[in-house]
C-alpha cells in the first residue's frame, strides 16, 4: 500500500535534518582567526577535497568508491556512483558551478534504483538520500547562486523513489528486521558502538534480534545465543562479561505469538508513533554541546595539528577501536604499551608511553594533577595563567604532546620503526621548542635552556 503523501514528506524532512543538521544552523566565524589564516584554511580544505574528488573521477567513477592504494574502484553500497552524489553539496559550497551542474546532469541521465541488491539502510539514507535532497535544494534555488536553469526536480524525484524503496526496512511488525548489532534497540547507542571488539568478532554481524534470541522453554525462559568466530584474549574477557551482563539487564517479556515485543518506537510520543510536532520540540529544547574549542582553535599550532586534536576530542581518529567499529578485524591492542586495547583516551592520555611525557611536563612545571579520563576533559581544565610567555607555552603542550604520540604510533604501525622513551621525549620537547620560538613565546636559544625555563612558572596544584 502506498504511503500517504503528507507522511512521506515528513519522513523526507526528518531524514534530511538528521543527515545534514548544519544546513539549518548559522555558523559564526571562529574568534582569533585572521583573514589570512582563514584564507589559508579555506585553500587547504579546497585542495584536499579536489585531490580526493579528482582521484575518484579519474580512477573509480562511476563505481561507488575509490581504493586509494590500488587506484581502482569498487561498488560498496549499491553501484550508483555514491561518491559523486556525496560530493554534490561540497562542489556547491566551493562555488564550482560547472562540476556541480555536470554532475547533476549525469545523475539525472544515469541514476537508477530499480536494482536487486542488499544495501546498508543507514549509509544509503545519510549519504545518498541526504546528498540528493541537499543538492536538490541547492540546484533549485536562485538564492544559493548555484541554480541550474535546466533543472527539473530530477534529484527530488530520485530521492522520493529511493525513500519509498527504503521505507519497508522500517516496517517491523514481528521484529525480524531489527538488527541486533546495528539498531538502537537497547538504549541510545547500538551494540556495535558500545562493544566494537565483539561486533568485529561476531559470527553474524547482520543478525536480527529474532535470530539470536531463543524462544521460551518449558519454564518460560528466553536466552541470548550470540556466537563469535574466535576465542578472546585475556584483556577482552572483561568486555565479554560486561556484554552479557548488559544483555541480561534488559527484561525480555514473554508474549503471545504474532506480537512485536521489539518493534521500533518513537520515544518522544507515548503511542510510539512519529509526529513532526514532537520532533520540532526536541530540536528547540536540545541544549548545545559543550566543547573545548578555545584549547584547540585559539592555540597557535600548525593547522593540521589543530584538526587532529579536534578530531581526537570527538573520538574520531582511526584508533583500533574506531577501525573495528567500521568492520575491520584486528587484535586491537595498543602498539605503544602492548598491554591494553587501543582507543583514543588510552593512547593519548593513559598509555605508559604517553604518561611518561605527561609526567615530565607536570613535573617540570611543578603542577600536581591527576589526568582526567577523557581528552575533552583534559582540554577543558588545561588553560592556566603562568605569565605572558609561560601561558602560551603551557597551552601548546597538550596539542604538541598528542601529536607526538600519534606520529610515533603511526611510525610503529605502518613503518615498523620505533623510538626509545628518551628519543620520544626529545622529539616532543624539540617540537614544542620550535613552535614556541616561531611564535615568539620564548627567548631561549637551545632546547635545554627552553626546558629549564619552565621551572620559573608559578607552582600550584589542580
Amino acid at each position: 500500500m502506498e504511503a500517504p503523501k503528507p507522511f512521506f514528506q515528513i519522513v523526507l524532512l526528518f531524514l534530511l535534518v538528521s543527515a545534514y543538521p548544519n544546513a539549518f544552523i548559522h555558523t559564526a566565524l571562529a574568534e582569533g582567526v585572521t583573514p589570512e589564516e582563514a584564507k589559508q584554511l579555506r585553500d587547504e580544505v579546497r585542495g584536499m577535497f579536489y585531490h580526493a574528488f579528482n582521484g575518484y573521477m579519474e580512477h573509480a567513477f562511476p563505481l561507488d568508491e575509490l581504493r586509494p592504494l590500488s587506484c581502482g574502484g569498487e561498488d560498496t553500497l549499491g553501484g550508483y556512483a555514491l561518491t559523486l552524489i556525496d560530493s554534490l553539496d561540497m562542489l556547491a559550497l566551493l562555488g564550482d558551478w560547472e562540476h556541480f551542474a555536470a554532475s547533476v546532469e549525469w545523475i539525472g541521465r544515469n541514476l537508477r534504483f530499480d536494482i536487486n541488491k542488499t544495501v546498508s539502510v543507514f549509509e544509503t539514507t545519510i549519504r545518498v538520500l541526504g546528498g540528493l535532497l541537499s543538492a536538490h535544494l541547492i540546484a533549485s534555488d536562485y538564492a544559493t547562486g548555484m541554480k541550474i536553469p535546466s533543472y527539473n526536480n530530477q534529484l527530488l524525484n530520485f530521492a522520493e523513489d529511493l525513500a519509498r524503496r527504503l521505507l519497508p526496512a522500517f516496517d517491523t511488525p514481528t521484529g525480524t528486521r531489527i538488527s541486533f548489532w546495528k539498531d538502537k534497540w537497547c538504549g541510545d547507542t547500538s551494540l556495535m558502538v558500545l562493544f566494537p571488539i565483539l561486533f568485529t568478532c561476531s559470527a553474524n554481524r547482520e543478525a536480527t534480534i529474532a535470530e539470536v534470541l531463543s524462544g521460551p522453554d518449558s519454564a518460560g525462559v528466553r536466552e541470548w545465543n550470540v556466537t563469535f568466530v574466535r576465542d578472546f584474549n585475556d584483556w577482552e574477557v572483561d568486555v565479554v562479561a560486561e556484554f552479557f551482563q548488559f544483555l541480561h539487564s534488559y527484561k525480555i517479556p514473554i508474549v503471545a505469538p504474532n506480537m512485536a515485543p521489539d518493534g521500533l518506537r518513537w520515544k518522544l510520543c507515548k503511542d510510539g508513533a512519529f509526529t513532526s510536532r514532537s520532533f520540532y520540540y526536541a530540536l528547540i529544547d536540545r541544549r548545545g554541546v559543550s566543547f573545548p574549542w578555545k584549547s584547540i582553535w585559539r592555540v597557535k599550532v600548525p593547522p593540521r595539528v589543530a584538526f587532529f586534536v579536534w578530531t581526537a576530542t570527538w573520538g574520531r581518529i582511526l584508533t583500533c577501536d574506531n577501525l573495528m567499529r567500521r568492520g575491520y578485524t584486528m587484535a586491537g591492542w595498543c602498539c605503544m604499551c602492548c598491554c591494553d586495547g587501543e582507543n583514543v583516551d588510552h593512547l593519548l592520555l593513559h598509555c605508559n608511553a604517553a604518561q611518561k611525557l605527561w609526567n615530565y611536563v607536570l613535573r617540570n612545571f611543578r603542577v600536581h594533577w591527576v589526568l582526567p579520563r577523557q581528552v575533552a576533559d583534559l582540554l577543558f581544565g588545561w588553560h592556566n595563567w603562568f605569565g605572558k610567555h609561560h601561558s602560551h607555552i603551557w597551552n601548546l603542550i597538550p596539542l604538541c604532546l598528542m601529536w607526538t604520540v600519534w606520529r610515533e604510533r603511526n611510525l610503529r604501525t605502518f613503518e615498523d620503526l620505533s623510538s626509545s622513551p628518551d628519543q620520544l621525549l626529545g622529539t616532543f620537547v624539540t617540537s614544542l621548542f620550535d613552535w614556541s620560538r616561531i611564535r615568539g613565546f620564548t627567548t631561549a636559544v637551545t632546547v635545554t635552556e627552553f626546558a629549564a625555563s619552565w621551572h620559573s612558572a608559578s607552582s600550584f596544584s589542580i
